[in-house]
């Protein structure tokens, strides 16, 4: 299976620093069951309720295992996945807030961590791709329908739509069957409908750079996994659109504009949303470097750099920056789209 760039352990190590995140989350895994954070008490006891969004760093060790040759971390990270696999309702959803809870958020963001590992595997390990490709196919399958036949919780995050649509389109590149094919098309088509003529993502009756990066992020992956050329078509013209609404949003020095953010700002936020982090410009960044992989245009390279270079000066995101950025169980983060 030939695999773009973007989808390869090299690439996401290098870019987007996965090997900080994942060396923060290995003493957060239960290296046998593979639950994550507070999932472990759950297995254990029942207490709490599971979070399947802690289960994505399963993601990230397969990263780090795969680039550092490291079997132990690779496998540590597939049983992640399969733990949070586990946690699937019998139509598809999986939880976030309670056991009984079918998170939109949850089933997107998840199915696309467990489908970028794959992928890596695919790149590297094609024989354990193979495997756990025919094992977690059907999971993924349920999951991309059900995304399709649903909407979001919370329609005005319009990013957990770019995030389903990036989920079904980039299992149509893993196994491509008529009604996967049908629910990304479904998917990366409502993903277009909701996107304003200037290219921005509303976000909570608003805009906000901080989440227009992720659902630029998300849409770029949809995209490089499409097969349809006339979706595909039109996912570049939004991304084209998106990219520029971006990059107006960039200061020379590197600093991202977050005055008329809806979501995230740096000092004042609506009370369940956390003041922005490293990790949020970080998706900055990674976006623009992204899109340069995909286009070619050294002008979206020249703004991730200004991007990560303004984040190591910063000063408001606190000392030592590059090792604050983690997202995950070591940094705070609590599976919260």
């Amino acid at each position: 299976m030939q695999v773009h760039a973007v989808f390869t352990p090299e690439y996401a190590y290098h870019n987007y620093l996965l090997q900080l995140q994942s060396l923060a989350f290995l003493d957060e895994v239960d290296t046998e069951s593979g639950a994550a954070g507070p999932n472990r008490e759950w297995a254990r006891t029942g207490a709490g309720h599971p979070n399947v969004r802690l289960q994505e760093v399963g993601e990230f060790l397969i990263c780090e295992g795969l680039v550092a040759r490291s079997p132990r971390r690779m496998t540590i990270g597939v049983h992640t996945l399969s733990f949070g696999l586990g946690l699937q309702h019998p139509d598809g959803a999986f939880p976030q807030y309670a056991r009984d809870d079918h998170s939109y958020a949850g089933s997107a963001f998840f199915a696309c961590a467990v489908e970028g590992g794959l992928l890596m595997l695919a790149a590297k390990e094609p024989s354990r791709y193979d495997a756990l490709r025919s094992k977690w196919s059907p999971h993924l399958a349920r999951a991309a329908l059900w995304l399709a036949s649903h909407t979001p919780d919370h329609p005005e995050m319009t990013n957990q739509t770019c995030a389903a649509a990036a989920a079904a389109t980039m299992l149509s590149a893993i196994q491509a069957t008529r009604d996967v094919m049908a629910a990304s098309r479904r998917l990366c088509s409502a993903a277009l409908e909701i996107q304003d003529p200037d290219g921005s993502w509303p976000e909570c009756g608003g805009t906000d750079s901080v989440y227009q990066a992720i659902s630029l992020i998300y849409a770029t992956y949809a995209f490089l996994a499409c097969h349809d050329e006339g979706i595909r078509a039109q996912l570049r013209t939004s991304l084209d659109k998106g990219f520029r609404w971006m990059a107006d949003r960039v200061g020379e020095d590197g600093s991202l504009d977050c005055s008329r953010n809806t979501r995230k700002t740096p000092d004042r936020v609506p009370p369940d949303n956390g003041a922005i982090s490293a990790s949020d410009v970080i998706n900055c960044a990674y976006a623009f470097r992204t899109w340069t992989e995909v286009t070619n245009e050294p002008k979206w390279r020249a703004i991730s750099e200004r991007v990560r270079g303004w984040i190591g000066r910063s000063v408001f995101l606190g000392p030592d920056t590059w090792t604050q950025m983690l997202c995950g169980l070591g940094g705070g983060w609590n599976g919260e789209a």
